[in-house]
């Protein structure tokens, strides 16, 4: 089985419509952060991949995301695995993965990288830059 990474994003918020089409709200190019530590409620990392070359023994994807600080602490304390089926009578097929993640605290300034794993192998990386400054000082014009 061969996996492409399509693309791999972080965001505030994902909504799913009832046509199961996702819209990605308010997406990060980094992080402000005031001070430390940074306390995130919750993010979103959304990865799409195209998956060719499944089977009937290789029809499984085992997902996981880590995240390492700049000095390479893991920030993900027992990161859970999503398990999604591939369907393997189609030659290739995009999949969609969304990794909710609870209470994100940023304890250095610098970049972090997030890292999805899928059935054990690096399959996606993202670097997140975490700087000083404030919301209002860093505010992009309209």
């Amino acid at each position: 089985m061969q996996i492409q990474k399509n693309f791999f994003l972080i965001c505030e918020n994902v909504i799913m419509d009832d046509k199961k089409r996702v819209s990605l709200i308010n997406l990060y190019d980094f992080i402000i952060a005031p001070q430390l530590p940074a306390y995130h409620g919750r993010l979103f990392f959304a990865i799409n991949i195209t998956v060719s070359g499944a089977n009937q023994k290789e029809n499984k994807l085992a997902m996981k995301l880590l995240i390492k600080s700049p000095s390479g602490q893991d920030i993900i304390k027992n990161p859970p695995v999503q398990i999604r089926e591939v369907r393997p009578i189609q030659e290739s097929q995009k999949v969609g993965i969304i990794f909710g993640v609870d209470g994100v605290v940023f304890n250095e300034y610098g970049n972090y990288i997030a890292i999805v794993y899928i059935n054990d192998k690096e399959e996606a990386s993202l670097n997140i830059q975490v700087i000083k400054g404030n919301n209002k000082q860093n505010a992009r014009p309209n």
